[in-house]
């Protein structure tokens, strides 16, 4: 993927191509850890309906495997750099449905990590008080489950709502 990278023509005809193959072949189902790790090292944020409607088709069509969920995170959060804030109803219903498959012990490092990452984009600005408490309860839901990586997620969250800054020392 480094070599591909240094190859990936830098002007923006070039790179939009080869973003658009990446998106077809996950649209696709076909080579998706290939296209995602590509896209994580050569997504550059255009204009932010162009953003909106691949990070929509991340949501929508994306099926990675268990190993390659961080790298779909990983994607996901340079994309949200750049994304038209706040996310509506609907596309936390969908990045909902597409974590929940991967909602265990094993991932919630990740899954918090990409949850924080989100959160705190935008200066916070991608989620409204409303929905970050939906995604407080549902994190939280099972107390089985909630590790300190998750922990420090709920604190996060729960400062966000109550405007409550976080204080590290």
């Amino acid at each position: 993927i480094t070599v591909l990278t240094d190859y990936t023509p830098t002007n923006s005809d070039g790179r939009s191509e080869v973003i658009e193959k990446c998106f077809s072949l996950i649209e696709k189902g076909e080579d998706v850890k290939f296209a995602l790790c590509l896209l994580s090292h050569i997504w550059k944020n255009v204009d932010q309906e162009k953003t909106k409607s691949k990070f929509i088709i991340l949501l929508d069509k994306c099926k990675p495997q268990a190993d390659d969920i961080g790298l779909l995170f990983t994607v996901m959060v340079k994309m949200a750099e750049n994304y038209p804030a706040p996310f509506d109803h609907k596309e936390i219903k969908k990045m909902k449905k597409l974590i929940k498959p991967f909602f265990n012990p094993q991932n919630n490092h990740s899954i918090s990590t990409f949850l924080k990452s989100l959160i705190t984009i935008q200066k916070g600005k991608l989620f409204e008080t409303d929905e970050l408490s939906k995604i407080l309860k549902w994190v939280s839901k099972d107390p089985e489950n909630v590790d300190n990586s998750f922990f420090s997620l709920i604190m996060l969250i729960f400062g966000k709502i109550n405007n409550i800054s976080n204080d590290s020392s």
